[in-house]
């Protein structure tokens, strides 16, 4: 009950913040009134992309998965983890942008300087969203489900949001059907990734970094082929079922080997 009670009022806060501004732009867009690069429409964008950080926060407050609200800003700055938990969002990282980075593919007008700003913005406007969905929602579905049927779960309710943010930010404008269909690809892809990493690591930390250090790179580098693409989720996504099957192997391992001793 506790489960379906923390999995609810999430979703519920999450979407009564933003549906009702997705909604206000909707109809102001088709009276012709668009809000990009306003104060209003900067103010929709925080709001809208806060919802998620808010709803998190609420039910890791309510349900007491934290004390206080500052050990949750602990646990969003926590950057002292284990080294090779960082290797888990590298190695994916690499897996994804290697091949674009050794051969230093940028996009028209990017430069390696601009990275690092790059990722700090990232922090705000997208690593945020992992207080609500990694920290929070995800976690409390494989309470229920399978890792895999909670990746899936979280990949579709976290896609509904985020074209509603897509709306807020304006790019959901000019999106067409093939662009549509890639980007659901790509939060298929984290949703499995990010999943994987909170799964292992039990670090919000890691998967701020991870989500950040992604929207970045995507933003620095070209894109890659249709052929790259494809690859690149099936391996990502193998990868991330196989790492949490054998975390959690090990973890079986351990506790009859503790019970033995």
């Amino acid at each position: 009950m506790t489960t379906q009670r923390m999995i609810w009022l999430y979703l519920l806060t999450a979407y009564a913040i933003i549906i009702p501004i997705c909604g206000v732009v909707l109809i102001l867009y088709f009276l012709g009134i668009t809000l990009q690069g306003t104060i209003y429409g900067f103010i929709a964008i925080a709001i809208g992309g806060l919802s998620t950080a808010f709803a998190g926060s609420l039910v890791a407050k309510k349900f007491r998965k934290i004390s206080s609200y500052k050990e949750l800003i602990k646990d969003f700055f926590c950057f002292k983890q284990p080294i090779i938990y960082y290797l888990i969002p590298i190695i994916f990282l690499l897996i994804i942008f290697g091949s674009r980075i050794f051969q230093g593919q940028l996009r028209e007008g990017q430069y390696w300087s601009k990275i690092p700003q790059l990722f700090i913005t990232a922090i705000l406007f997208g690593g945020v969203e992992e207080i609500g969905w990694r920290y929070i929602f995800q976690p409390t579905l494989e309470k229920k489900f399978s890792f895999i049927t909670s990746s899936v779960i979280t990949f579709i309710l976290w896609s509904i949001w985020h074209m509603m943010y897509n709306v807020l930010d304006g790019t959901a404008f000019s999106m067409q059907m093939g662009d549509i269909i890639g980007f659901a690809f790509g939060l298929l892809c984290a949703s499995f990734i990010l999943g994987c990493i909170y799964n292992i690591t039990k670090s919000l930390w890691l998967c701020v970094f991870y989500h950040a250090t992604l929207n970045a790179f995507s933003q620095a580098f070209i894109a890659p082929t249709r052929f790259g693409f494809a690859l690149i989720i099936i391996i990502s996504i193998t990868l991330s079922i196989v790492l949490v099957m054998f975390n959690k192997e090990y973890s079986n391992i351990r506790k009859q080997h503790i019970k033995g001793v």
